[in-house]
């Protein structure tokens, strides 16, 4: 490995325009302690034209996310699904959400969240469509995303979810409600406290 990274330094020095050394430089560099080398090579070769096929932009996206520049990627890939370069199927939409959620750009991940929401029908997805609505201060549409997800099912922590559409019927100015969906939230040992505490509050 240490020759052939050798070989492949020099011919990237030497052909700097062609794709194929640096993908195998890129290739060889994404071996454990070098992460981030093969990182800046992905880079190089995106930001040179030298990437067209989706699983390649892909991948850039997601080495993006994995650094912790989460915005950064969601606008490649966002990008080159509008022209058509990346599929916008299911695996895709999942990750742009992610990186709009974890950039806090709740403005952006709303309609790819309520997309993705109504492709796959996922009680958790349509929970993470309600949180950015809630950030946003879309209320009504927020309780009526938490509601959905609820019916659906399926949700990784329905005590979690019962108490925040308390918390969006409480800001709604809707106190009885709050109270009723906190009290099917103290169903779940991990959400009692929290929704005996709101509970509480409400009432005082």
């Amino acid at each position: 490995v240490p020759q052939q990274m050798e070989i492949d330094e020099a011919m990237v020095a030497r052909w700097p325009d062609e794709k194929r050394n640096w993908t195998s430089y890129a290739s060889l560099l994404a071996q454990p302690g070098r992460e981030t080398d093969a990182f800046e090579a992905n880079k190089i070769m995106y930001i040179n034209g030298m990437l067209n096929e989706g699983p390649e932009i892909e991948r850039v996206a997601q080495y993006y996310s994995f650094f912790e520049y989460p915005y950064r990627g969601a606008v490649i890939l966002e990008r080159e699904m509008n022209a058509g370069r990346v599929d916008r199927d299911q695996g895709n939409l999942n990750l742009l959400a992610d990186m709009w959620r974890q950039s806090r750009e709740w403005e952006r991940a709303i309609p790819v969240l309520r997309q993705l929401a109504q492709l796959t029908g996922s009680g958790d997805d349509w929970v993470k469509l309600a949180e950015a609505l809630y950030q946003e201060d879309q209320l009504s549409e927020a309780e009526t995303a938490f509601q959905e997800a609820l019916n659906r099912g399926g949700i990784n922590r329905p005590g979690d979810t019962w108490n925040l559409l308390g918390t969006v019927r409480y800001e709604l100015g809707r106190r009885q409600s709050a109270i009723a969906a906190l009290q099917e939230g103290s169903r779940y040992p991990y959400a009692r406290q929290t929704s005996n505490g709101w509970a509480t509050f409400i009432r005082a």
